[in-house]
């Protein structure tokens, strides 16, 4: 849905909707994949300093990812690329996903895949928004739906 409300926004020419991982806790002592509990989903924001002002503008900037496990030690977006590198941790397999928008598209497509703890995705001409998707293979701790893995998204770039 997120990137199906990116696309229209980009067609009505309005500001693309940043991502943010919330968990909508309500159940703090009882933990189930029946319940809402917290720790399911977070935010990671790039910020100078750790005082709320300074954290709202970086988030404000789009300057944070959304995580449900999965931590990034670098979000890289030039004029030409975007480039990922995760916080690997060992024995564990991640795969970086570039997802994108391109001109004549009605849809969001899968650009590349990569296997790995790092990556990067030339821009290509036709491309409009980019975003990446990492996955991990590490099952979730008290998922939300069974079989539910470690995952973190970054917030779409505007290419043109």
């Amino acid at each position: 849905m997120w990137d199906l409300i990116n696309i229209s926004y980009y067609n009505e020419k309005k500001p693309l909707l940043l991502g943010i991982a919330t968990d909508d806790s309500h159940k703090y002592h009882i933990k189930s994949s029946d319940h809402s509990n917290p720790g399911r989903g977070w935010v990671m924001v790039n910020s100078k300093r750790l005082d709320p002002a300074s954290l709202i503008e970086a988030m404000e900037a789009g300057d944070f990812y959304s995580s449900s496990g999965v931590s990034l030690k670098k979000i890289n977006a030039t004029e030409k690329k975007l480039s990922i590198e995760v916080d690997s941790k060992a024995d564990i397999i991640y795969e970086i996903i570039f997802m994108g928008y391109r001109e004549g598209s009605e849809n969001m497509e899968e650009l590349k895949r990569v296997k790995g703890t790092a990556a990067e995705y030339v821009y290509e001409k036709k491309d409009l928004i980019v975003r990446a998707k990492i996955n991990s293979n590490v099952l979730k701790e008290n998922p939300y739906l069974e079989g539910e893995l470690e995952q973190a998204w970054t917030q779409p770039i505007l290419v043109k």
